[in-house]
């Protein structure tokens, strides 16, 4: 039986990337975050009932609560109270252990929100656990720290290893003056640079005094076609408000506030990643800081290289979580969905 699925999994798979029926050179494959996440592993939702690749789920395993890990009586045998907890969301620099066993769910707040608001549906996931109210809080920030994480590296590899850095052919990241960001605006959505996999910035006013009329979800984000073509949708270029993301605050919701602070530091964490990283190229000569130039704060991640595409997918999960690319509805109604409407929009 589990062969049969395995087997039933494999050509769902193949399904899913003969949609774009399209000859690819190998450093195309190698640089893009949408098949590195097609590539990952597959796994069926413990709600929806979907398979789909596991960088399109959120992994969930059961804990003992802490204020039940210490009996407070020796002849108490009552068992200890267990908590569905996030399981494997951070990077394995930082958290190379596992709770164990795990359960799907779909990369999606409304879906699990939904889940939360039908106990019945929540069994799915452990009959003896509970859900608790604080999972979609805690999911969100482990999500951003993610974001965080694979800056910190993308920072430690090059400042380990600087004569790299100078044999790259390309920039990785840099900030954009107020001249290109103007050029880019006048050609979005209509046309994407090449030389540009996604734009980023901390600050959402400055992000939507440039970039404000295509920030919505259908202005960068192109719909997976619904039958074979020979060659790819256009491209359009993702826009990330990690400003509005880390502003986001959780009001009236148990340890608000931890939360809220956390994310404060994070986002101080990733502002100063960024700026090392662009400080420690232009040291080296890979960018170029012209004094005439007024730099904006939207920073453009340079597309083909492969040292970019985990913070991409780890950007993309952030998006999924807030629910963009999903099918529309109350999240139930993915269950009905066709598979290749679950499937989140390609951006590429």
């Amino acid at each position: 039986m589990y062969c049969t699925r395995w087997l039933q999994a494999s050509q769902t798979a193949k399904r899913m990337l003969s949609t774009n029926c399209v000859v690819m050179k190998e450093p195309v494959w190698a640089t893009d975050p949408y098949l590195a996440m097609l590539s990952s592993p597959l796994r069926r939702c413990k709600i929806s009932l979907r398979i789909m690749p596991r960088d399109m789920l959120i992994s969930l395993s059961v804990a003992k609560a802490p204020d039940s890990l210490a009996s407070t009586s020796p002849i108490d045998n009552r068992p200890p109270k267990l908590h569905i907890v996030p399981n494997k969301l951070g990077h394995p620099y930082y958290d190379p252990g596992h709770l164990g066993p795990s359960s799907y769910i779909l990369c999606s707040r409304p879906f699990l929100n939904a889940v939360l608001a039908r106990p019945q549906e929540a069994k799915r996931l452990s009959y003896g656990a509970e859900l608790t109210s604080t999972l979609p809080l805690r999911l969100t920030h482990e999500l951003r720290v993610r974001v965080e994480q694979e800056l910190t590296q993308l920072w430690r590899r090059h400042r380990a290893s600087p004569h790299k850095a100078t044999q790259r052919p390309a920039w990785l990241l840099r900030r954009l003056s107020q001249a290109e960001a103007g050029h880019i605006a006048t050609r979005l959505p209509q046309e994407s640079p090449d030389d540009m996999a996604a734009l980023i910035s901390l600050d959402s006013s400055d992000l939507r005094t440039h970039f404000g009329a295509h920030m919505d979800a259908d202005a960068y984000s192109s719909l997976r076609p619904t039958r074979a073509a020979t060659e790819l949708p256009r491209r359009r270029l993702p826009i990330y408000d990690l400003g509005g993301l880390f502003t986001e605050r959780f009001a009236g919701s148990p340890g608000a506030d931890v939360f809220n602070s956390e994310a404060q530091s994070v986002q101080r964490t990733i502002s100063r990643r960024l700026a090392a990283i662009e400080e420690g190229l232009i040291s080296r000569n890979v960018l170029s800081r012209k004094p005439s130039h007024r730099l904006t704060s939207v920073y453009a991640l340079a597309s083909h290289q492969t040292e970019l595409v985990p913070l991409l997918v780890a950007l993309w999960r952030c998006r999924l979580w807030e629910g963009e690319g999903w099918q529309s509805g109350d999240g139930f109604g993915i269950e009905k969905a066709r598979f290749d409407l679950v499937v989140p929009a390609s951006n590429s």
